[in-house]
Parts: structure tokens; sequence; C-alpha cells
């Protein structure tokens, strides 16, 4: 039997929704945030699909996640996870670059 269109795309974002949020509660987790604290050091969560990646936007100036947090954060799966700061600089973390990166944007914004 055939399910109409609107009822498995409906499904189909219940499950999409569900997953992020539990892949947001493991990033979270692995930071040692409480998911449901409301004290994060970041505003918000977005995803790449074209590199697989995560970024933390908004995050406080200076913050920067343990090595241990990197390893297990890449250990996930993501091929690389980006921290955006509200002074306009970012750095990103992956499996080629363990130890973080500060990107062009991020040496353009902090030097202009």
């Amino acid at each position: 039997m055939n399910e109409p269109l609107a009822h498995r795309f409906f499904d189909a974002r219940e499950a999409a929704n569900a997953l992020t949020e539990e892949v947001e509660d493991r990033i979270l987790s692995i930071a040692g945030i409480d998911p449901y604290g409301g004290n994060w050091p970041w505003q918000d969560f977005t995803y790449d699909g074209y590199d697989r990646s995560f970024e933390l936007k908004d995050a406080v100036p200076g913050w920067r996640p343990t090595q241990e947090v990197v390893d297990a954060w890449l250990a996930l799966g993501f091929s690389r996870f980006w921290i955006c700061y509200t002074d306009k600089t970012e750095w990103y973390w992956s499996i080629d670059y363990p130890a973080g990166c500060e990107t062009a944007n991020s040496i353009e914004a902090r030097t202009a």
C-alpha cells in the first residue's frame, strides 16, 4: 500500500527533528554542558550536508573545546566542525587538523 506523500513527508520531518535533537544533546553532553541548562558557550547549531560538518554559531570569543572533546566530537562521524565566534573569528577542527586551525576569514576579521 502506498502511503500518501504528505504522510511520508511529515514522518520524515519528525524523524529528522528527533535525530537532530539527539545529535545536539550528544554534542553538548560530550562537552560537559547540560543540554537543558540553557547556559551554552554558543547560541546555535547549523549543519552542512555537503561536507558532513556541524557549526557552533555565535560562540563566546576565546571558548575552545578540550582536545578530549574534539576527539569525541570527531568520533561521532562528522568530517569537521566549525566554531564561529561573535567577534567574527572562526576556527575549525577535522581529522586532518585535530588541534584546530584558524580560518582565513577569521584572520582577516581579526586584522581588519
